[in-house]
């Protein structure tokens, strides 16, 4: 039976992608060794799975709190070798080997040695999601720093080493070939699209019983109320002063109004305080707004009975595209995304969602999607639940099932 590792430096329960990856090599009856943080529950699609075995890496965290540079340095040496002892173990046995970047530091190093010294059978595939050297960049804000060239210099000439490199966007694929040199045919472009446990709730009682069944997430809700929804990670790559910023002009608009707005922002990161402090400073009293952290079960649901759907993505490269909007889409919600250059690959502006740049301009989308009966949000919606017939299967079975079948 064939076999592939699949390893992720980062919580595997939020990595929805290479879960999918995991479920769809299952079904083609690949035995799949799964590395990463335990940091959250995993889905039952993947504990339950007989072809699956669990290999849990040990994060590091900066418990001594050492400088920046000093941790990264202990982190790497920590990294670098209980990553070789796991991967010796798991490329012996595997006919390929598929990692997320970012990260590729130093997983990626490890994967090419040990496949040039001892596993030459074992090919590489990458999994595209972003740039690693623009999310670095985040932090530095100087594309010429040391580091971040070093990483870039990382990333190109590794690369080249993969047997197969899948991107979440056009674009990307297209950076890939003239920037990093890597031969176009070796590069598909895989689109992020929704699972299916990702779909639509049309029925309205329904709707009424799950609302009501979390009633910490939907305070005094009522029948007439909207609910917004945006899934964020709190990292730097996402704009809440701007969110922030169109909710607060949002909130004069309907103080003549009997409507509240219900907003639920899901999940947890290393900017969720600063965002709750500045939330606190705002005092809205016509928007309830919640940040939770939901249970895969309930997540699903929870994004199906909003209304609208936010995504305050800004993208550290501008050629990557938000999971979350794809997860929206798959419940049929039509979504507000911030622009960036590649968004048009996923938000249809006027036919699926509205792409915006300004809070002003959320705070108009918000005007004219929020209201009963709107034509402009009846035609979105339209769109969303003819986007949320798109499924992961079909896509992979399309374009990577025919690449990997034995």
């Amino acid at each position: 039976m064939p076999t592939i590792t699949i390893c992720v430096l980062g919580d595997l329960g939020h990595s929805p992608r290479m879960l999918y990856h995991v479920q769809s090599f299952s079904k083609l009856k690949y035995n799949v060794y799964l590395c990463g943080y335990l940091d959250s529950s995993l889905p039952s699609f993947i504990v339950q799975d007989d072809h699956v075995e669990i290999k849990p890496l040990r994060p590091v965290k900066n418990s001594h709190r050492l400088p920046y540079l000093a941790f990264i340095g202990y982190k790497l040496l920590y990294q670098l070798y209980t990553l070789t002892a796991l991967l010796f173990s798991t490329m012996r046995q595997s006919q390929y080997i598929m990692i997320q970047n970012p990260p590729s530091i130093p997983i990626l190093f490890i994967i090419v040695v040990l496949q040039k010294l001892f596993f030459h059978k074992c090919e590489l595939i990458i999994d595209w999601h972003n740039l690693n050297y623009t999310i670095l960049n985040m932090k530095f804000k100087n594309l010429n720093h040391p580091l971040v060239r070093f990483l870039k210099f990382y990333e190109r000439k590794l690369s080249r080493f993969a047997y197969l490199n899948l991107t979440v966007t056009e674009n990307l694929r297209k950076f890939l070939t003239s920037e990093f040199g890597v031969d176009e045919k070796k590069i598909i472009t895989l689109y992020d699209k929704a699972g299916i446990h990702f779909s639509p709730i049309e029925n309205e009682s329904l709707k009424e019983v799950i609302i009501r069944s979390h009633p910490q997430v939907f305070v005094d809700y009522r029948e007439n109320d909207k609910i917004l929804v945006t899934s964020t990670s709190f990292t730097e790559d996402e704009d809440f002063d701007l969110f922030l910023a169109a909710l607060v002009k949002y909130e004069k608009l309907l103080q003549k109004s009997e409507q509240t707005l219900h907003v639920v922002v899901t999940g947890k990161g290393p900017l969720r305080d600063q965002f709750l402090s500045h939330l606190e400073s705002a005092k809205l009293s016509k928007i309830s707004v919640k940040s939770v952290w939901l249970p895969i079960s309930e997540y699903p649901e929870i994004l199906a009975v909003s209304d609208l759907g936010v995504s305050l993505h800004v993208s550290s490269s501008g050629l990557d595209l938000p999971m979350k909007v794809v997860d929206l889409f798959g419940c049929g919600i039509p979504v507000i995304s911030l622009g960036f250059e590649t968004i048009g690959e996923l938000v249809q502006d006027g036919k699926n969602g509205a792409i915006v740049s300004t809070a002003d301009e959320m705070v108009k989308e918000f005007e004219q999607l929020l209201t009963e009966s709107s034509p402009k949000y009846k035609t979105l919606k339209k769109g969303a639940l003819k986007k949320s017939t798109e499924k992961w299967d079909a896509e992979w079975d399309r374009k990577l099932k025919p690449l990997v079948e034995s």
